[in-house]
């Protein structure tokens, strides 16, 4: 099984992103391959271009349509999900192709504030539903003051949230596994 991992952060030391290789070491003891990009090179959307898509978009939708679940970390920006994440799923998901939907999703974010990215995950979900993704909300991962729970080599170091993520990512994986018959 595969599982496309999209941070929605495009900063170079980013919460999200390390969340994410965090997450992509834990679902290889389910055996399950995460494969992580980014969104930092893929450009504003442009409806002119839907019927020539830049090859950094063809290649977004080529990874997103192979995949078998999409899992997104998001940042939150003023009580919201960060422009560059509704760009992509704009790319993913219009004329040129939905290949989005009906795809399973899980929800993952770090802040340096007390709600971990609640209100953006909740945001997120209510797209994820207007494009029709599948989603659930227990399959949401909020870590909050990040800079308490990562050390200075990018490591998940807080330990009664790393047993959490365990716990998240096996139930996410073993749900996926039930729901996709693979």
């Amino acid at each position: 099984m595969k599982i496309l991992a999209i941070s929605g952060s495009t900063r170079k030391d980013s919460y999200n992103t390390k969340l994410l290789h965090v997450i992509k070491e834990l679902a290889k003891e389910d055996g399950t391959e995460v494969e992580i990009v980014t969104l930092n090179d893929i450009p504003i959307f442009n409806q002119d271009l839907e019927s020539n898509l830049p090859k950094e978009v063809v290649e977004l939708k080529h990874k997103a349509g192979l995949a078998d679940a999409i899992l997104i970390a998001t940042p939150e920006y003023n009580h919201m999900i960060p422009g560059v994440l509704k760009n992509a799923i704009e790319w993913l998901t219009r004329d040129s192709g939905n290949v989005l939907e009906d795809k399973w999703l899980a929800i993952v974010g770090c802040s340096d504030g007390g709600f971990g990215t609640v209100r953006a995950q909740l945001q997120l979900m209510t797209l994820a539903l207007v494009v029709n993704m599948r989603v659930k909300g227990r399959f949401r991962f909020p870590i909050s003051r990040a800079q308490d729970k990562f050390n200075e080599k990018g490591e998940l170091s807080d330990q009664e949230t790393l047993e959490k993520l365990k716990t998240f990512v096996h139930n996410y994986i073993t749900f996926l596994h039930r729901e996709l018959h693979v």
